[in-house]
């Protein structure tokens, strides 16, 4: 799939979790051909869904997205991720990474994108700031179950959780987009540059646009529709 404005794409990366002939690789169908590098991760079909599996230990995908235009109010007014996930557990240290872009742990110069077993729901932080998360216990790692998240950030860097297309917990400021500076590679599953943080459990669909989704379109977007998404920055689902 694509995502398009008059017949023009507008998708920077458009990475379904499917296997394919290599192994190692994540094919980017977007224009841009951003593919991405697999780590110990396996990719399969489960329950009749693509999905990539995380080891608890050193699993991860390095996406081919370095530039931070896309998140830092350059050239957009913020951005929205989104996922369906099955935590087996929190994560190595009870901090599973869904998304990760930044220098360090904290979302220094970036953002980081992840779960947290002790309170059970999910936080998004940028660049040290502070850490705003879903409501408590609106996510149970080890249940079974697949959750959708999505998380918007607008150019005030407001954030608002979704879990299951609902809104979850309050929203609030976190550091500032124009902090987001780093050129390292958006990471899927662990910390970025670093194997302490990993995912435990599946990852489908994960989705990042240049602009904050509205609560109608969160909801669509869980409900699997998405004639309103016409502003993906990458796509992996």
């Amino acid at each position: 799939s694509d995502f398009r404005v008059n017949n023009v794409s507008d998708a920077v990366l458009n990475m379904p979790m499917c296997p394919t002939a290599n192994s190692t690789e994540a094919k980017d169908y977007s224009t841009n051909g951003f593919n991405g590098l697999l780590s110990n991760t396996v990719m399969n079909v489960t329950d009749g869904y693509c999905t990539a599996w995380f080891d608890n230990s050193t699993s991860y995908i390095d996406t081919s997205i370095t530039s931070n235009e896309f998140f830092n109010g350059s050239s957009n007014d913020g951005f929205t991720i989104s996922a369906w996930i099955k935590p087996d557990s929190g994560g190595e240290t009870g901090e599973g990474r869904v998304v990760e872009m930044d220098t360090a742990g904290d979302g220094s110069n970036g953002f980081v994108y992840f779960i947290s077993g002790g309170n059970n729901n999910i936080y998004l932080q940028i660049n040290a700031g502070t850490q705003r998360s879903s409501a408590g216990n609106s996510i149970i790692d080890g249940d079974g179950n697949w959750y959708h998240v999505l998380v918007t950030v607008n150019s005030s860097a407001f954030v608002q959780h979704y879990v299951n297309g609902v809104a979850s917990g309050t929203g609030g400021t976190t550091g500032a987009l124009s902090g987001i500076t780093t050129t390292n590679a958006l990471r899927i599953g662990n910390r970025a540059g670093a194997t302490d943080r990993t995912f435990d459990g599946g990852i489908r669909n994960v989705k990042i646009l240049d602009r904050t989704l509205l609560a109608d379109e969160a909801r669509e977007d869980f409900l699997n529709n998405t004639v309103l998404l016409s502003d993906a920055v990458a796509y992996y689902g």
